[in-house]
């Protein structure tokens, strides 16, 4: 049964939800910061732990300073307030795209609250060769926000997905959020820069989980690069960039057995 709760941090009160019992997993919603798109794989996996997701400051039932550009390194100070209030000195960590690197964030900054790092396709495109062309097209995506309006924005970045069919919208976050995603959500993520030195150092049990359908997308392709620079796994699940919504079971079934594997792996 989900239950939900509300805790203050910095500024914003933080909605967060939580089912089952047992050891902590937390979900970080990507674009749009909504934690409804983790709602059934919550339901699937909280047989096996207490899943908590929440809507990241300034998203869907969350509130926050919509003036400022977002802060990573805040947002994974919220991630640490979530857990506090929820009663967890530690937890397993799963990120999906923005959300992942916000998971980065925390597993550099307060490595003693993650047990164990799951990061699914995180945009990261400083680490990539064609870096500038992307952020090229992320600064067209901003002008084009500003120039003309959300859905058309909205439009343009739901064309660089790989293995949908159809253009994805609805992972985008809600639409009365959309202003903030592009004016201050976008940019950071494009020009994240993650502490790799201070996440190979916490040597948290982490692994690169990338779809089987995202093929050359870049945010795929950002997967092995960083589990080649933090000296660990790049594990293939199923599905795409939103298989966690789109197509639950089969997503949940790779997830804990990823957890399943680090925990082996480590004798935790």
């Amino acid at each position: 049964m989900k239950q939900t709760y509300a805790v203050e941090s910095e500024g914003a009160t933080l909605v967060y939800d939580t089912w089952g019992a047992g050891m902590a997993l937390i979900l970080i919603p990507g674009a749009g910061g909504d934690s409804s798109v983790f709602e059934e794989l919550a339901t699937l996996l909280a047989e096996h732990f207490q899943v908590i997701t929440f809507d990241r400051r300034c998203n869907a039932r969350s509130s926050g300073d919509r003036t400022r550009h977002m802060d990573i390194a805040q947002q994974a100070r919220d991630v640490v307030g979530i857990l506090k209030a929820a009663g967890h000195e530690r937890a397993i960590v799963f990120g999906n795209s923005g959300g992942g690197n916000i998971a980065l964030q925390l597993a550099a900054d307060h490595p003693q609250y993650v047990a164990a790092l799951l990061v699914h396709e995180p945009p990261v495109i400083s680490l990539l060769p064609d870096a500038a062309e992307w952020i090229e097209f992320y600064d067209y995506v901003l002008r084009v926000f500003r120039e003309r309006d959300a859905r058309t924005a909205v439009m343009l970045l739901a064309t660089i997905f790989v293995g949908f069919d159809r253009p994805v919208v609805g992972g985008i976050g809600q639409e009365k959020d959309r202003a903030f995603l592009f004016e201050h959500e976008v940019p950071a993520n494009a020009h994240f820069d993650p502490n790799l030195d201070a996440i190979r150092k916490a040597e948290i049990p982490t692994a690169l989980l990338v779809g089987a359908l995202s093929g050359n997308a870049y945010y795929a392709r950002s997967c092995p690069i960083l589990a080649e620079k933090l000296g660990c796994p790049c594990v293939t699940v199923p599905g795409n960039h939103l298989a966690f919504k789109l197509d639950p079971e089969p997503f949940a079934v790779a997830l804990r057995e990823c957890i399943a594997q680090l925990y082996s792996a480590t004798g935790s």
